[in-house]
């Protein structure tokens, strides 16, 4: 369930880049930052089933404060950055969730929370902030490392717990169980139902360059690029997705391979032709891309440029079932 082994095995590998900055994290690093955040939670008094809120840009310390919660035993909510003051507080006290992470870069909404914590969110304890101070709340990079490097003696398995987007009426928070051994956990749903056609596709490759071009408080991304650490893969994350942007970490990191949405294909495919053809994306091996039909004819033009390398899925954050299509069954049957 740990990316642990990768940290004995290839502690220099590169587990996170943030594209376009000097900022990037080996497992080795990102294995003993995740274990002085899970001696944070316990400090704090967080047990297992406990919940936390994660209210962040995308950044490079996203995915190592969820791998900390993960082997806390705790559930992870990520918010989604756009939402104001009033929304992120009703999923944060609908979780009940006893800490909050946030940054001056989500802006009002953090202030506001921080200001009015207890009105607005009184069930958490404190609100950790990254990066830039901000008044009221702890500095993050400070409280973590009073910390040891050193797994918690009470390591169990975390789970994530999304919510829906609220298109009728509130969001609802997806709670799913927790797994009782951690050591015999099976592969995360998503993936072992990808992984369900019987080997006709390997998701991820044994060892990938994973270009995450979405906000990682969207299900998709967010398990995407965590099941790449559990196969030992080098995440890049984009902090926003530019389409010219999108193509040269391609081509500058290596990228294998990315989960994109239809509307960023459309969004390439607007670019100048020159402006698309300078970059060399001859490393992309494996495209899947989910979430919103993607129109017969984008998809057939985004298979002409980038050859048969794309695949689709759908699939629920309840876990209720997936489906998947390789690139030769959709050009077999256009629009499936």
């Amino acid at each position: 369930m740990y990316p642990r082994r990768f940290a004995a095995e290839t502690p220099d590998r590169l587990a996170i880049i943030l594209h376009g900055t000097d900022q990037h994290i080996s497992y080795l690093e990102m294995e003993e930052r995740a274990n002085q955040y899970a001696h944070l939670f316990r400090d704090r008094g967080l047990k297992r089933g406990d919940c936390i809120s994660i209210f962040l840009e995308n950044n490079l310390d996203y995915l190592v404060i969820y791998w900390g919660a993960q082997r806390s035993g705790l559930y992870i909510t990520p918010i989604s950055s756009r939402l104001t003051a009033a929304e992120a507080a009703y999923i944060i006290n609908d979780n009940d969730s006893k800490l909050l992470f946030t940054s001056a870069l989500i802006g009002k909404a953090a202030e506001t929370l921080i200001a009015q914590r207890v009105d607005l969110i009184p069930n958490v304890q404190e609100i950790f902030a990254l990066g830039e101070a901000l008044a009221g709340a702890t500095e993050l990079a400070a409280a973590r490392a009073k910390f040891p490097g050193t797994p918690i003696p009470d390591e169990s398995a975390g789970r994530h717990m999304v919510y829906s987007s609220g298109t009728t009426g509130r969001p609802k928070g997806i709670r799913l169980p927790l797994y009782e051994d951690i050591e015999a956990s099976p592969l995360p749903a998503s993936r072992g139902a990808i992984l369900a056609r019987g080997g006709e596709t390997t998701w991820p490759p044994p060892h990938v360059i994973y270009l995450s071009p979405a906000p990682l408080y969207h299900t998709a991304p967010l398990v995407a690029t965590t099941n790449q650490h559990r196969a030992g893969g080098t995440v890049v994350i984009l902090p926003h997705f530019e389409p010219e942007i999108f193509l040269q970490a391609v081509e500058q990191h290596h990228v294998t391979s990315t989960q994109m949405v239809p509307t960023m294909f459309v969004r390439l495919l607007k670019l100048p032709e020159d402006t698309r053809l300078k970059y060399d994306l001859s490393s992309l091996e494996t495209v899947v891309h989910a979430a919103a039909p993607c129109p017969v004819p984008i998809k057939h033009q985004m298979m002409k440029w980038w050859g048969p390398i794309i695949s689709e899925y759908y699939g629920g954050s309840e876990g209720n079932g997936s489906t998947w299509i390789t690139p030769e069954e959709w050009i077999e049957k256009p629009g499936s």
